[in-house]
C-alpha cells in the first residue's frame, strides 16, 4: 500500500551506513560526505514526526578523544552504549553513552584498538551484540575483534581477536554484516579483497558463543554456493 510508506529528505549529501536503535532514538552511522570520511552522526527521535526537521539532530564526532574518529559502517546498542564499527583502516572505534547528552563531547569516546590492545583491527562492516560481547565484522580480511562490554572499552583487557582464516578449510575472510540468533553469530559473506571482479564469495562464517572465542573448534564455515 503506497499510503503505508513515507520518505523524507533530511537535506544532507551524506552516506549513512547502517543504524542502531536504543528504544527511542535511531542513530545513523556516518560514512562519507563530499570531503571523504565523515563523523557526522545523525539521530532521529522516533517520538517525533518522521517528516519534521526538529526530530533530527546531527553531531560531529570527529576528533573524539583526540583521535581521527571518522568513517563508520555498522552500529550496535548494548543497553546503554552505541558502538560504531570502524570502516576506517586505523581501527578507531567510536562509542556513545546514551545516558549523556547527545551533543555533549563528554558523552563520546573513541579508542585506537590496535594501539591500545595490540589486536589487529582493520576495516569493519557491521557490529553484532550477543548480550555481552560486541563482534566487529571483518571487511576484506579475516580478523574478528571482540569487545567485552562488561569491561571498559579503554582497557586493553576488554579486547580480544580471532583470525578466522582457513576455518573449515575455506578462505573465510571478507564479510559485510552479521546477526546473532541466541547462540551463534553469523557473518555475511561479501568480498575477500583483491580483484573487484573475482573477490566476491559465498562462504558463510559462524561462531558458537557457548564455546571459547579463541578456540578454532568454536568456528565453522560453509561455502553456501556449493551446498
Amino acid at each position: 500500500d503506497p499510503n503505508a510508506w513515507q520518505a523524507y529528505d533530511i537535506g544532507y549529501r551524506h552516506s549513512y551506513q547502517s543504524a542502531a536503535f536504543d528504544g527511542r532514538n535511531i542513530y545513523f552511522t556516518p560514512g562519507y560526505d563530499a570531503g571523504g570520511g565523515s563523523a557526522k552522526v545523525l539521530r532521529y527521535d522516533t517520538h517525533g514526526s518522521f517528516t519534521y526537521a526538529g526530530s533530527y539532530t546531527r553531531y560531529d564526532a570527529g576528533n573524539t578523544s583526540g583521535l581521527k574518529s571518522v568513517n563508520y559502517d555498522g552500529a550496535a546498542f548494548d543497553g546503554r552504549y552505541v558502538y560504531f564499527a570502524p570502516l576506517n583502516a586505523d581501527g578507531i572505534v567510536l562509542r556513545l553513552d546514551t545516558k549523556g547528552p547527545f551533543e555533549s563531547r563528554t558523552s563520546w569516546t573513541a579508542v585506537d584498538v590496535p594501539a591500545l590492545s595490540g589486536h589487529k583491527m582493520h576495516m569493519c562492516v557491521g557490529a553484532v551484540f550477543d548480550g555481552r560481547y560486541i563482534y566487529y565484522v571483518p571487511y576484506a580480511h579475516s580478523v574478528v575483534v571482540r569487545l567485552d562490554t562488561r569491561g571498559d572499552c579503554t582497557s586493553a583487557t576488554s579486547w580480544s581477536s580471532f583470525d578466522a582464516a582457513g576455518t573449515s578449510g575455506l578462505t573465510a575472510r571478507g564479510y559485510d554484516g552479521g546477526i546473532f540468533d541466541g547462540r551463534y553469530v553469523y557473518f555475511l559473506p561479501f568480498w575477500q579483497g583483491g580483484d573487484a571482479k573475482t573477490g566476491f564469495h559465498g562462504e558463510l562464517l559462524r561462531y558458537d558463543t557457548q564455546r571459547l572465542f579463541e578456540s578454532r573448534s568454536a568456528w565453522s564455515a560453509v561455502d553456501a554456493g556449493h551446498t
